[in-house]
């Protein structure tokens, strides 16, 4: 330890202070602006950050709700979902006022900022396990709508051949996606094709017979919808994993907190303490997709919806399927950019996320494990 007049050194505590801040300014660094060359850094809309937030992990749940409602009652899973997702939006705005309050541009950086360096800990900790986690989910769907679309074609029989592809494409695309403003044209669209997604799947189940249905349409006894969870006769449908599973797709299908702290550094000072309105616009979203998606399917086709719920190849029945493709390839790259900054903090904090070719370079092998780790994640 040393002294310097009346202060006193710790160079222990310099160390722990210096490591706490490598989060925030590789993650900050390359948005700053140049000095030198007059560039000002670049910014994302409101209407940017609202797309972002509601492409989050939707694609993938809205063919998980069906199911789910169908498990809880048609009355039953909206009503638990609203509950839920009240809970998460109670969340979501906190961790935005208190992320505007400290400035802090990474979930890491709120932890740290409200209780230390345990709190950077729990924080990024919850925020990459959850990442690592839901990016295989993703994964296994889509290598389930391939397989949908290519019944004749053996070599796709096998989940891990796909995932391979998959993530083989999503690492390309990470090399061009360091950061949240890289993609932001492609949330556009996938906001708008998740809307015409979940207009299909309601087309859908209106006019084709449920899978559960007998030769002349009707549904087999015990296959019939009921209001609330454990209401009838459904022993399989009742059975604990099933109704515990249910409750997790709320978690799964509306947790925007995983991002909403980097997305709302990415605007502009100005427009982060509006960054509620994208909040509750993406929420209002969640809730009349997944309801538009979840209702008519349980109503129409019964209580016993296959997980995810499944489609033959008619064209909406194509178009789902092409949809949950690139809006979960979209939500792989989200979540794929937040694990590789994280990383990178960690193996090169001074990483200044410059367009260069060594850069691009060491982009590209410190993209390798997480994509590797996801791919290992699929069963064959």
């Amino acid at each position: 330890m040393e002294t310097g007049g009346d202060q006193v050194v710790n160079p222990t505590n310099n160390l722990k202070r210096t490591r706490s801040n490598f989060d925030r300014l590789s993650w900050s660094r390359a948005k700053q602006g140049n000095a030198e060359t007059g560039e000002e850094r670049e910014y994302i809309s409101l209407m940017s950050a609202f797309m972002m937030l509601t492409t989050w992990s939707t694609s993938s749940s809205n063919v998980l709700f069906p199911w789910c409602y169908g498990v809880l009652g048609l009355a039953g899973g909206p009503i638990f979902m609203l509950l839920s997702f009240f809970v998460n939006w109670t969340a979501t705005r906190w961790t935005v006022d208190a992320a505007v309050a400290t400035g802090s541009e990474t979930f890491g950086d709120l932890g740290e900022a409200l209780i230390g360096w345990k709190g950077r800990f729990i924080f990024e900790g919850s925020q990459i396990l959850f990442q690592q986690l839901f990016l295989p989910v993703a994964i296994v769907l889509c290598v389930g709508a391939v397989q949908s679309l290519t019944i004749d074609v053996g070599w796709t029989d096998c989940n891990g051949n796909v995932a391979i592809i998959f993530t083989a494409i999503g690492l390309v695309l990470i090399q061009v996606s360091r950061e949240l403003e890289n993609v932001t044209g492609l949330a556009y669209v996938s906001a708008v094709l998740n809307c015409i997604m979940t207009a299909c799947i309601a087309y859908e189940v209106t006019t084709s017979p449920s899978p559960a249905a007998g030769p002349d349409g009707e549904l087999p006894e015990g296959a019939n919808w009921e209001w609330f969870v454990y209401q009838g006769d459904h022993p399989e449908r009742y059975h604990w994993t099933a109704v515990l599973g249910a409750f997790g797709i709320f978690v799964y299908a509306c947790l925007p907190s995983c991002i909403v702290v980097e997305t709302t550094a990415a605007l502009h000072p100005k427009d982060r303490p509006k960054m509620w309105m994208a909040v509750n616009g993406s929420f209002f979203m969640y809730i009349s997709i997944y309801f538009v998606a979840g209702i008519p399917s349980v109503y129409y086709w019964g209580g016993d919806i296959p997980e995810p719920i499944e489609f033959g190849n008619s064209p909406a029945g194509i178009l789902i399927k092409c949809v949950l493709m690139y809006g979960t390839g979209l939500d792989f790259i989200l979540a794929s950019i937040t694990v590789n900054r994280w990383a990178v903090s960690y193996i090169n904090p001074d990483f200044d996320y410059e367009w260069t070719k060594a850069n691009t370079i060491k982009w590209f092998f410190y993209s390798v494990p997480p994509s590797g780790r996801v791919a290992s994640q699929c069963q064959p």
